[in-house]
């Protein structure tokens, strides 16, 4: 069963799940924020149902990643695809009887498989060798590019179907979740046989290993390959949920038309997933470390080029640029931290890595709107920018002190 066959039809049936689940989530963010303040009454209220949504996928990534290490990534993947599904039928529910606080724990629960659906690309990646994970891992993130996709087209689809059961169309995104979310759970439970954490490949030279795996997480976070890791998902994921949340808004103060506005957030979308192999390439080709560097500089450059004028042709390069960058630094930092791990350590490791991403997208996020208003887009590109000079000149630092980790460990052996 242990045959690249085998993992690769696994990888398909991951690959079809995440976009299912992207698809969905992309449909259901279409109408968050308006149903919200619709429920409610209330527009200050708007943003709560998206910030619970994402808190729920950074809280719950942790403890998704341990219990997969536990009872494998086919259970923890269905549990948590089924608990998405519960949450758009809740949601549903919440929808049509005008119950805020459901609609709000109903949006969490989707929150959940999101996580899941994320932790996937680990899911993927651990069953092949050093030299193809990035590969595998970034499959699974360009999954995300189908679900962008496909994801606002099922609405009208949506809309007949609540039109069907005599129910207000707001709900026709939620009935697409239930339906995707419900199909990811089928799928998972039925079809990822074998489970691809016993088909996890040991890697070949892991940094300090413990005969007991059992490190504690300040030990884990000491070892100079994770701070890496977990640095660039951490960096390039506030950098860009930042500057892009607050694009839209840039550009309606300059009387852009939603449809140029939605065109630049589009091209963004594309360099986020649609490159995925070209970084996957770039990864065996180059090098995790190169890739990453690269990723910051590509993001640099979007900082500095994004605020020079607020036309279309550089707004769109900028967002594109930023998109592609992201795409690098979190499919590099993904690989390494696989690359550095292994057993119930590397599951744990993931969850936190995870974990760290959800709550820097909180962060950039919440920040950004400040700086926006204090200083304008200048401000907001600029601190961009000097975030980025720390994280490649820390690429530099932890990556040489991860050689000397490496070459001590060589000598005491």
């Amino acid at each position: 069963m242990n045959t690249r066959a085998t993992k690769v039809r696994l990888t398909n049936i991951l690959f079809v799940s995440q976009s299912m689940v992207v698809g969905s989530q992309i449909a259901i963010f279409t109408l968050l924020a308006i149903l919200g303040a619709q429920i409610c009454g209330r527009e200050s209220l708007a943003g709560l149902p998206s910030t619970m949504l994402t808190s729920a996928k950074a809280f719950s990534a942790l403890p998704l990643g341990i219990l997969m290490g536990r009872v494998g990534r086919r259970l923890g993947l269905t549990l948590s695809f089924a608990i998405a599904t519960l949450g758009a039928v809740l949601s549903i529910y919440a929808i049509i009887y005008s119950i805020f606080w459901l609609f709000l724990l109903g949006t969490a629960l989707l929150g959940v498989g999101r996580a899941g659906g994320d932790l996937s690309r680990f899911a993927a990646g651990d069953m092949f060798p050093e030299g193809e994970r990035a590969q595998m891992i970034g499959r699974i993130v360009f999954a995300g590019t189908v679900g962008s996709i496909v994801g606002p087209f099922l609405i009208v689809p949506g809309e007949w179907v609540a039109q069907f059961l005599n129910i207000t169309p707001d709900v026709a995104p939620w009935l697409i979740g239930v339906a995707f979310y419900g199909m990811a759970t089928a799928l998972t439970f039925f079809a990822l046989h074998p489970d691809p954490l016993t088909l996890a490949e040991v890697p070949a030279t892991p940094t300090e290993p413990l005969p007991t795996q059992n490190r504690t997480l300040q030990q884990l976070f000491a070892i100079p390959n994770i701070q890496l890791a977990l640095l660039a998902m951490l960096i390039s994921q506030t950098v860009m949920v930042a500057i892009m949340v607050i694009t839209p808004l840039h550009m309606e103060h300059h009387n852009h038309a939603r449809s140029a506005i939605s065109f630049v957030i589009t091209a963004h979308t594309l360099g986020m997933y649609g490159f995925s192999s070209l970084t996957a390439y770039l990864i065996k080709r180059f090098g995790i470390i190169l890739t990453m560097l690269t990723g910051g500089v590509l993001m640099l450059v979007s900082t500095a080029i994004t605020p020079i004028a607020p036309t279309m042709p550089i707004l769109t390069a900028g967002l594109l640029l930023l998109g592609l960058g992201w795409n690098m630094g979190y499919i590099a930092g993904s690989t390494l931290l696989s690359n550095t791990l292994r057993g119930i350590e590397r599951n744990r490791m993931q969850g936190v890595g995870d974990l760290i991403v959800g709550l820097s997208s909180g962060l950039g996020s919440l920040g950004a709107g400040p700086v926006f208003g204090i200083g304008g887009f200048w401000t907001l590109s600029l601190l961009g920018g000097v975030i980025t000079l720390i994280f490649l000149y820390l690429i530099y630092v932890l990556n040489t002190h991860a050689k000397q980790a490496k070459a001590t460990a060589v000598l005491a052996s």
